[in-house]
């Protein structure tokens, strides 16, 4: 064997856990191996001593290793050398090291092994905690280390502040958001302290609150100006007028634009010559800005459903103009079209149409269009994705391969360590460095197949199948709720407290658990998520009609969709005039994942408006055999 295939032999073994057996042949390779690729086989010697309960010889290789690992091993090394100093009852060492580990890790999955340790330990410190809560706010172990101590500093209460207001004991958390404040936090602990008041009855409190952060805010001003809209439409207008347009005239950028924004929408009836004034105020001021798209949306939306269809489609051509992302040019691309078709304009229609399914193959207004999709969807994958593997690959290396490719700006390359983690069973991993990826959708003809599959993946297929099957849901529809409710994150929490892959509000895991004859137990855990989300989604499955009403109750609620039915328009009117900024956004979202999966795994599309969640007969549907970015803690909604 060549030196090469015995490198690719010894990692094999390695990955079957035959560590003595790997490292004899990594012996015979020596200095045969290319010296780039010396520091990884080090690097497997030191967990080779390791393994084999020679700590302290693996510690001494760890060391030296460490003075010459190339910067992307280095994590790896600090975190061997921490390891081994804790087992070696070094604690000192050891909790330097993971603190070493912290610095390296560029992003909070690789931080957290470190702050769990460095919180294991009886010396764990105040900062530790801090750290931790930076990352993961709700981390109970940094949440009960810091409720012990006395004297904590702003930064400490703001975030015991937070996890009371995320555990609803509103009281407890204003209190520790008002000590805060005191010792001199900054708009965080105003923005929860709103919160908290607001929660609490005392709204006229935490309408000033938010107005301070709103005038003088930075990361939560634009946060603050929704909430203030918000508690406008929930009777406090009077109040709440004033200081929006003290914002809108005082501040630049999202945050006066968003006031001037809701200005508009708020006087519209009672004052239309100010809310004139606010709205030319923001298209002149900000003619690009999303605040502007939204304006035009609306007001071609309203000129719409009065059948004034021109109207509509200037607006919305208008809004073409803008520079709002995300699904906006979808949107706005889709009923200028069929505006345009209403006045006898075929040509735009189609020009309009056209441009749709090139540049937003996956946008849920493509599918309504054309529910088989804009693009075939192919095996060949485009030369962008195309090459070979590095030399880590090469020579057996796969996990250096996957992490020094996906730290790579190129397309080539994070594709590539996508292929790896995949390969490795790490299907959510696959979906994270494959989503840097996904603009490339729009690009060519037809939708690589393989990229496709990594953007919309079958995570917990076996707990999806089984859960599917019992209550008779498309386990397609799942995955597609699941992408949008957690992006895959067993773990994510949010704002308000809804845990897990399905997002389920405690309450309504607890009742369908009753409902379902179970003990609760840990509703995180993705088997019973899954199982008791799955009850719930097939609840409102079989409530309603249209697969869409299903959906918009998962969020919004039942009673909810059940006010808005009234409105008796076509399912994609209904769609669009769902009140709820959040539930709007999220149903167009989900039914676009719908499409994709059952295109992308079965060969078939949903129907709109048909209830193509339920299989009839609780017979499975024919499945062939074989995962912000988006950040949950703090996102603010923008309807309750």
């Amino acid at each position: 064997m060549s030196p090469r295939e015995l490198s690719v032999a010894a990692n094999a073994l390695w990955m079957q856990r035959r560590y003595g057996e790997a490292m004899e042949l990594f012996h015979r390779i020596g200095k045969d191996c290319p010296q780039e690729l010396h520091p990884y086989m080090e690097m497997l010697f030191v967990l080779g001593e390791e393994r084999s309960d020679r700590k302290q010889a693996g510690l001494e290789r760890a060391k030296s290793l460490w003075k010459t690992a190339p910067q992307g091993l280095k994590y790896y090394v600090a975190y061997a050398l921490a390891r081994l100093e804790r087992d070696l009852g070094n604690t000192a060492a050891s909790r330097t090291w993971f603190r070493q580990m912290v610095k390296l890790g560029d992003d909070k999955t690789l931080r957290k092994p470190a702050l769990d340790a460095l919180l294991a330990f009886p010396e764990a410190e105040v900062s530790d905690a801090l750290r931790m809560l930076d990352d993961y706010p709700m981390n109970r172990t940094a949440l009960k280390l810091l409720g012990k101590k006395k004297n904590l500093g702003a930064d400490a209460l703001t975030k015991l502040g937070y996890a009371a207001y995320v555990d609803q004991n509103y009281a407890k958390a204003a209190q520790f958001l008002k000590d805060a404040e005191k010792k001199g936090a900054g708009e965080r602990a105003r923005f929860w302290h709103a919160f908290s008041l607001y929660r609490m009855g005392k709204a006229n409190e935490g309408i000033a609150l938010w107005g301070t952060v709103a005038i003088s805010g930075d990361r939560y001003a634009e946060r603050a100006v929704k909430r203030l809209d918000i508690a406008a439409r929930n009777g406090y207008r009077d109040v709440v007028l004033p200081l929006l347009s003290e914002v809108a005239e005082k501040r630049t950028g999202k945050p006066g634009e968003a006031a001037a924004y809701y200005l508009v929408r708020l006087q519209e009836k009672s004052a239309p010559e100010k809310a004139l004034e606010w709205r030319a105020k923001l298209l002149k001021g900000a003619p690009r800005s999303f605040y502007a798209a939204e304006l035009l949306w609306e007001d071609g939306w309203r000129a719409w459903l009065r059948d004034e269809w021109k109207t509509a489609a200037r607006f919305w051509e208008q809004g073409l103009e803008t520079s709002a992302g995300g699904d906006w040019p979808a949107r706005f691309l889709y009923w200028s079209a069929e505006a345009r078709e209403r006045i006898g304009d075929g040509a735009s229609a189609v020009r309009n149409r056209q441009r749709l399914g090139e540049s937003f193959p996956t946008s849920i207004y493509t599918f309504w269009l054309n529910p088989q999709g804009s693009k075939p969807i192919s095996d060949d994958l485009p030369p962008v994705l195309q090459g070979e593997g590095s030399l880590l690959e090469q020579w057996g290396f796969i996990t250096y391969a996957r992490i020094q490719l996906g730290k790579s700006s190129s397309p080539k390359d994070r594709f590539h360590a996508a292929r790896i983690a995949r390969w490795q069973g790490d299907i959510r991993g696959a979906y994270h460095l494959a989503g840097t990826l996904a603009g490339l959708l729009q690009q060519g003809k037809t939708l690589p197949r393989e990229l496709l599959e990594m953007l919309y993946p079958r995570p917990h297929e076996k707990e999806i199948l089984a859960a599917a099957q019992r209550f008779g849901v498309d386990p397609h529809l799942l995955w597609a709720v699941m992408r949008q409710e957690s992006a895959f994150d067993p773990n994510a929490t949010s704002y308000v407290g809804a845990m897990g892959l399905m997002q389920l509000m405690p309450a309504t895991a607890k009742g369908e658990a009753k409902g379902l004859g179970m003990e609760l137990g840990n509703a995180y855990k993705p088997e019973t998520n899954i199982l008791l989300g799955t009850a719930h989604l097939s609840m409102n499955l079989k409530r309603f009609d249209a697969i869409e009403h299903a959906v918009a109750a998962y969020n919004a609620g039942g009673g909810a969709v059940k006010r808005w039915l009234e409105n008796g328009r076509d399912i994609r009117e209904w769609v669009e005039s769902i009140p709820y900024e959040e539930t709007n956004g999220y149903v167009r979202k989900v039914m676009a994942n719908h499409f994709v999966y059952r295109l992308l795994y079965a060969g078939s599309a949903p129907s709109s408006g048909e209830n193509g969640g339920v299989l009839q007969g609780g017979e499975a549907s024919e499945i062939p055999s074989e995962m912000e970015v988006q950040e949950f803690v703090e996102e603010e909604p923008a309807q309750e």
